[in-house]
């Protein structure tokens, strides 16, 4: 049944309207293994929303540098958004010297999940973060951080 949803005879389909087939089949129960017709169904509707935001070269781009960056990067930045949100939850200044310490741990970690030679890319990212409550959760965040994290950028003027 998967297999005639995402196989369409008439035209190549959107990811939005496989997650919106798939979604029609868990609700009319037409599928065998549910739980990962739900966690493919998640996945498309992440893949749906960054469409709206980048090309699917720069999905490919983001895709790939992720996949080459390795656990370091990642590990990396989940430290240091654990410390951006202690220093948030104490009421640290964000220009403080260790709130930027850890922004600039955090800066370097993102550097290496998406190419920094794409100015487009690095626009449409930032559209998806600031409209997205589901992209900011993706990547570990949430609203009052990021802006916490906004507010830290700010003297800089490093996005």
């Amino acid at each position: 049944m998967i297999s005639m949803v995402l196989k369409s005879p008439m035209k190549p389909l959107k990811i939005g309207e496989i997650a919106r087939r798939l979604a029609q089949l868990l609700e009319q129960g037409q599928s065998d293994d549910a739980d990962a017709v739900e966690v493919l169904l998640k996945t498309m509707e992440v893949m749906s929303m960054y469409e709206k935001y980048l090309t699917d070269e720069q999905l490919k781009r983001v895709n790939d540098q992720h996949a080459a960056a390795g656990a370091d990067a990642e590990a990396e930045w989940n430290v240091s958004l654990q410390g951006l949100r202690s220093e948030l939850a104490a009421g640290t200044d964000p220009s403080a010297a260790a709130v930027q310490a850890l922004v600039a741990r955090w800066h370097q970690a993102a550097e290496a999940f998406m190419p920094a030679d794409d100015e487009g890319l690095h626009a449409g990212m930032m559209k998806a973060l600031h409209n997205e409550p589901e992209a900011l959760a993706q990547h570990g965040l949430d609203a009052e951080l990021f802006a916490y994290i906004g507010r830290a950028l700010a003297p800089t003027e490093h996005p």
